[in-house]
């Protein structure tokens, strides 16, 4: 994921970088440069260093997470990989260039705009809402819907 997120920001600011735009789907989904210090939604921007501590810590964390997941745990494996994935790519960016590359805009006609954002940003998402949907289930935690744990049904 860190490799993949890397490979696209640096053709983002190869093909885009001076001022150009890719339009994809028009009125829909385009593709320019941007830049980012701040986390989603360019919240905390005033504050990059604070910002790529704390990402330090939690991708430090993810990684102890993950390593310490038991066999039967299996299933958290993918969502925490694309949310350190993910974490990583940004991070990169904020200690190699001190701001976070974007470049994926998706607009309704060009008036109402989503924030610009990248393939990490969207793996942090995905696995986000993978990791809530495995906890709503129940799943991968080793814990049944019931609370009782496997070994013990």
């Amino acid at each position: 994921m860190t490799a993949a997120d890397q490979a696209s920001k640096a053709a983002a600011v190869y093909g885009l970088g001076h001022g150009r735009t890719l339009v994809l789907i028009p009125r829909l989904l385009q593709l320019l440069y941007r830049t980012n210090t701040g986390a989603a939604f360019s919240l905390f921007r005033d504050f990059p260093m604070v910002l790529a501590i704390f990402s330090t810590i939690v991708s430090v964390g993810l990684i102890v997470w993950g390593w310490r997941l038991r066999p039967a745990d299996v299933g958290l494996r993918w969502p925490i990989g694309l949310i350190l994935g993910g974490a990583v790519g940004n991070l990169i960016d904020r200690y190699r260039i001190g701001h976070v590359v974007d470049f994926i805009d998706a607009h309704w006609n060009n008036v109402y705009h989503f924030p610009t954002f990248n393939l990490a940003d969207s793996a942090i998402c995905v696995g986000m809402g993978w990791l809530i949907s495995m906890s709503l289930r129940g799943g991968g935690d080793g814990v049944s819907k019931s609370g009782a744990s496997p070994s013990s049904a």
